[in-house]
């Protein structure tokens, strides 16, 4: 799909699905088992496969039970369940919220120039965390082995539990909270 509209929903595609253009509706994807690229102007956004659901306006995003995930833009807001595979977002302004509800968990890096992150993830997951913000608080909701230090503004949140994948989580200006889901 190429050129610019509202709304688009494609759900039930066994093929690649690629959408390029500016559209300024809502976006809805579902039951997709090849790979989705999205662009525009201002977003990249690439899945492996969508076994569940994304739906995107232009301020913004939430998805659920998505594979292999890379998440590029300018401002948004993003809340994602039940990511496979990796999870990778980068966005310059907007909070981002992750909540992983059953392990094994996903190889997470999460970047946000001026945003509040967020990450929950099960109790008894393996994992190897580090974040961080510059100016802005940490949150350990989690608890050990999670371990939080404090430098002038500069905060983060170290830690690792059993062996799993590494997560990372950078804000430049917000809060970074982890907990358990």
């Amino acid at each position: 799909l190429e050129g610019r509209g509202g709304d688009v929903q494609i759900e039930n595609i066994s093929g690649q699905v690629t959408v390029n253009g500016e559209y300024s509706g809502n976006l809805e994807f579902r039951a997709l088992t090849g790979p989705l690229h999205f662009q525009s102007s201002r977003t990249d956004f690439r899945a492996e496969a969508v076994p569940g659901s994304i739906t995107m306006d232009l301020g913004d995003l939430r998805m659920s039970n998505v594979t292999g995930v890379r998440f590029q833009s300018n401002t948004r807001d993003i809340e994602a369940t039940d990511i496979g595979g990796t999870a990778d977002f980068t966005i310059d302004r907007g909070d981002i919220q992750l909540t992983q509800t059953k392990p094994p968990l996903p190889k997470i890096d999460i970047r946000s120039r001026n945003g509040d992150i967020t990450l929950s993830l099960p109790d008894g997951a393996g994992f190897n965390l580090s974040a961080s913000t510059q100016q802005g608080e940490v949150e350990n909701e989690y608890g050990p082995p999670l371990e939080t230090q404090h430098n002038g503004r500069a905060s983060s949140v170290k830690g690792q539990a059993g062996n799993g994948p590494g997560i990372s989580l950078n804000t430049n200006r917000g809060t970074v909270t982890v907990k358990k889901s």
